[in-house]
């Protein structure tokens, strides 16, 4: 089984699944990975991305260049070209995309991933190998080369000491590493080196005195090339020689000429023998040739597997459909259930705007008799508001009953914040708390129900009014403010009071139905504003303050305008 290290904060799912084909380990902190590495060995690398920078790049360069022969893959949420095209040029093996993934393809590119990587390292050992072997037959022929010509410099510039010296040219001769014929003018063999017997396996005495054809040459050279060799425009070759037994090698023939004592011309030949060089440049043909076989039998494997993925893929269509009709069921059944736990929440959430209603008429009323038209007009219109308000919520309520989807749009969250301070302000007011606001600026989207998230903060907010009753007014104070948090790319709401704040237990038992500290409470509130934040793929929880009272907190995705309108057109 192969070993996988997965860096990422990964889905139980995606661990089950891929614990099934490798020995997984699970690495969350990415600065790790570099000691895991030191301290284990790994088939294959997954590494899952929410987005490409530069930190990414940092640590997969220093990967790379720790362990460069560890197969990478990226596994991301988006399909940034630029970002593949950065990491493949780095070395990284695959990259997939989380949005076209399933588990078989993700086990299949990670074995292909590790297949690649043992195919190109050996590759790249073959390729070194004949590299070596390349080279070394180059510097045995440059040496040869340069050796030949210096001895044929020499034999120029001594020849009449080489006549006369018998035993200095029998030592040569007897030294040199290739076949040496020397031959009269006539085609007469009048020497041949130790070398050169032992390459043709005839005795010396067997050729010495021999003339054309020579018992070595086979029928070839007898037919093409054997008169040649006597012609001063000979150049040398490769040519085909027999052995004594028949059989047949190669041999690299370089010719020379010199002059004897009587000045008669002398030619004398170079002979190497290309048996073993032959034989290595077959079996890397061999090699090269079996390689090309596996590389096309890989890519047969390669097409059917991807028309079993094309087939996977329809199959998992049709699985997905049915799975969207019963999650539709299933979601209208837990709606439906909810009702019951927020119908004493409906009045409590009405109470606000028809307070506010209340309070207005009775200004009207006031104002009448003031006569100050101005004055009555301003609060007709905040009446008309607060029973929009509250015929929203009822409206929502409804939806909610009846299967339908809840309309969201595209807004900042700082607006819903500046549109409700007002009411807010209002219920400070009345229990003598300064409100202060600290919205973060340029503040991406976010894609939602402003009603129901205004219930949530208008919820979260009166619940920390409420809270600060029982602390000195001078001590009072409500914050609400809002930041984007990079790391869950989403923006984060906190409401903060300085009450005398709530125990570890309250806060753990806060979201549970029917849990209140409030003594006229129901436990509803919190309950419901968590499924509601839910609902909108964000999450809601509370921590102590460091001095003084409880913080709130909720998130909500940022949304894409491409998401938006797959949204909508799913709408």
């Amino acid at each position: 089984m192969f070993k996988l290290l997965l860096i990422a904060e990964p889905a139980e799912e995606i661990v089950a699944h891929l614990s099934l084909w490798f020995e997984l380990t699970v690495l969350i902190d990415s600065s790790r990975v570099l000691k895991i590495l030191n301290e284990q060995q790994f088939d294959v690398l997954l590494y899952q991305l929410t987005h490409m920078n530069s930190k990414v790049l940092w640590l997969l360069n220093q990967i790379l260049c720790y362990q460069p022969n560890l197969p990478i893959v990226i596994l991301s949420e988006t399909n940034d070209q630029n970002g593949t095209l950065k990491v493949i040029q780095m070395g990284v093996q695959d990259w997939i995309c989380s949005s076209e993934l399933n588990f078989p393809i993700l086990k299949n590119r990670l074995w292909y991933a590790i297949e690649r990587k043992h195919s190109q390292l050996m590759l790249w050992e073959t390729y070194n190998t004949l590299e070596r072997l390349f080279r070394k037959r180059m510097q045995e022929n440059q040496h040869l080369t340069q050796k030949l010509q210096q001895e044929i410099q020499r034999r120029h510039s001594i020849e009449e000491a080489l006549l006369t010296n018998r035993l200095f040219m029998e030592n040569l001769i007897s030294a040199l590493q290739d076949g040496l014929v020397l031959i009269n003018q006539h085609g007469m063999m009048l020497r041949v080196n130790p070398r050169f017997c032992t390459m043709v396996d005839y005795r010396e005495e067997e050729l010495i005195g021999l003339l054309p054809p020579f018992p070595y040459w086979s029928e070839q050279l007898q037919e093409t090339g054997g008169n040649n060799f006597q012609n001063e425009n000979f150049q040398g070759g490769e040519y085909l020689f027999k052995r004594k037994n028949g059989e047949l090698f190669p041999a690299l023939v370089s010719p020379g000429k010199m002059r004897d004592s009587q000045n008669n011309h002398l030619y004398f030949y170079l002979i190497k023998d290309l048996t073993e060089q032959k034989a290595i440049e077959q079996e890397a043909i061999q090699y090269r040739e079996h390689l090309e076989e596996l590389v096309l039998q890989r890519t047969r494997a390669l097409e059917r597997a991807n028309q079993q993925l094309i087939e996977a893929t329809l199959e998992r269509q049709r699985a997905e459909a049915s799975d969207r009709q019963h999650l539709q069921t299933l979601t209208h059944a837990s709606r439906i259930s909810m009702m019951g736990e927020m119908a004493t929440e409906i009045a409590h959430e009405l109470n606000q705007p028809l307070t506010a209603i209340r309070v207005y008429s009775e200004a009207c009323l006031h104002l009448l008799t003031l006569n100050k038209s101005d004055d009555i007009a301003q609060a007709l219109q905040e009446i008309t508001q607060e029973a929009q308000r509250a015929s929203g919520i009822i409206r929502d309520m409804r939806r909610l009953a009846r299967n339908d989807d809840i309309q969201r749009s595209k807004i900042h969250v700082n607006e819903l914040i500046q549109g409700i301070a007002h009411l807010i302000e209002m219920e400070a007011q009345w229990h003598e708390v300064p409100l202060r606001l600290r919205l973060a600026l340029k503040l991406p989207w976010v894609f939602v129900n402003s009603l129901l998230i205004e219930q949530v903060i208008f919820n979260l907010a009166r619940n920390a009014i409420e809270a600060m009753d029982a602390i000195p007014k001078r001590k009072r104070m409500l914050t609400i403010e809002t930041t984007y948090n990079a790391i869950e790319n989403s923006i984060e709401t906190a409401i903060i009071d300085t009450g005398p704040g709530l125990s570890t237990q309250a806060i753990e038992q806060a979201f549970k139905s029917f849990f209140t500290t409030k003594p006229s409470g129901v436990g509803l509130g919190l309950s419901i504003c968590q499924s509601i934040i839910k609902n909108h793929q964000g999450r809601l929880w509370a921590l102590a303050n460091t001095h003084h009272g409880t913080t709130f907190y909720f998130n909500l995705p940022i949304v894409s305008e491409r998401e938006v309108i797959e949204e909508n057109d799913n709408g």
